[in-house]
């Protein structure tokens, strides 16, 4: 349920904002943080769920429907493998920010490479995407810090 909600409220936010800025990836950045650090989560639930969401997104915003969905399911593979890859005692919320940061910045690039678009409006946009999804991620990260129970 908790997922619905983020992909309607950066559907609403898009809606919103659009041309000042794309609003973070919302929907990806709690969908990862629902799956990594979760043995509980089936491993192919969380790629179904980028896939899909993903899928919805392209239908309501862009023309090429499923290229986000791909998107976000190759990210959140990469994001799940490394942290399943990581030792036990490795597995810190500050690896998960890294992962968090990485995993938006690549989304983000990703689109605006296959957007075209190289002007400066669109690397600032870019910019101010990273810049919003900041706070989100280090909330993430203090829900993961005080979770209370090894990071596994």
């Amino acid at each position: 349920m908790t997922l619905i909600i983020l992909w309607l409220l950066q559907d609403m936010l898009q809606a919103l904002f659009m041309g000042f800025f794309l609003v973070p990836d919302l929907f990806f950045i709690g969908l990862l943080k629902a799956f990594i650090g979760h043995r509980d989560v089936p491993y192919q639930w969380p790629v179904w769920a980028a896939l899909l969401g993903g899928v919805l997104w392209d239908m309501r915003w862009t023309s090429v429907v499923g290229l986000t969905g791909a998107i976000q399911a190759v990210t959140i593979t990469v994001a799940g493998s490394i942290w399943a890859r990581t030792p036990s005692p490795g597995r810190t919320p500050l690896l998960w920010v890294v992962l968090a940061c990485s995993s938006q910045l690549a989304l983000g690039v990703v689109r605006l490479i296959l957007w075209g678009d190289s002007s400066v409006a669109a690397l600032r946009m870019l910019l101010i995407q990273q810049l919003t999804a900041m706070p989100l991620i280090l909330i993430y990260a203090v829900a993961v810090l005080f979770r209370g129970s090894s990071h596994d």
